[in-house]
């Protein structure tokens, strides 16, 4: 402990006070990502707002991005600008996703919402046909192997629904 306080106001400033005079939030140095006096909250969750009260130059505001700032910032972040744009996600990553998904149950309202974002005018293939290629694809037989994969999907499926033994 370097420093105390009974008093929360008191002991938020010197955190802030702190955590600047040893640069601490200096990834070489501290381990600190923001600047101290209860978290990095904004409004009236950010730790200025409640030291300062009125004095504080967002005191009494709400802050939200326009419609069209929100677009600009989209598009900012798209293909080559995006942070993981050509990055591949390991495999190791990939299982532990699927590991944290497995089981978890969606509302009905969260399904709702998937049925209604993959159907009508948002359907992927809405206007869009298949190449003679694919179709001449999908058409070729299926090989053994493939057909039993296939069954033992539905069969699971099936099992799932309670609707097979």
């Amino acid at each position: 402990m370097i420093d105390k306080s009974d008093n929360k106001n008191e002991l938020c400033l010197k955190e802030i006070f702190w955590i600047k005079f040893y640069d601490a939030r200096n990834p070489n140095v501290g381990y600190n990502i923001g600047l101290g006096g209860e978290g990095t909250g904004s409004g009236e969750d950010h730790p200025f707002y409640r030291l300062f009260g009125e004095k504080h130059h967002r005191y009494g505001k709400r802050y939200c991005h326009s419609e069209e700032t929100i677009r600009k910032m989209s598009l900012d972040r798209r293909g080559e600008n995006n942070n993981n744009y050509g990055k591949i996600t390991p495999e190791e990553t990939k299982q532990k996703i699927r590991k944290s998904l497995v089981g978890k149950k969606l509302s009905d309202e969260h399904k709702r919402k998937i049925r209604e974002s993959a159907s009508g005018e948002n359907y992927g293939m809405r206007g869009k046909h298949h190449s003679e290629e694919t179709k001449q694809k999908m058409r070729k037989p299926k090989s053994e192997e493939s057909k039993r994969k296939m069954k033992e999907a539905w069969v699971k499926r099936k099992e799932k629904k309670g609707l097979v033994e």
